[in-house]
């Protein structure tokens, strides 16, 4: 799920949705491991807000 957090203008979510597609396939996490995809994908901020 990628959404226009920050103030993102809507214009360039389709960027922020190609990063976030780029990101996964070059980490590879695993879908079934929260904690692998928070370590290979997620920022600090979002791995600090989920606790």
């Amino acid at each position: 799920m990628v959404g226009c957090g920050a103030n993102l203008p809507l214009a360039q979510r389709g960027h922020k949705v190609a990063v976030v597609r780029q990101a996964i396939a070059h980490n590879q996490p695993n879908p079934a491991d929260g904690l692998d995809v928070l370590a290979k994908v997620g920022g600090y901020d979002l791995v600090g807000m989920t606790g």
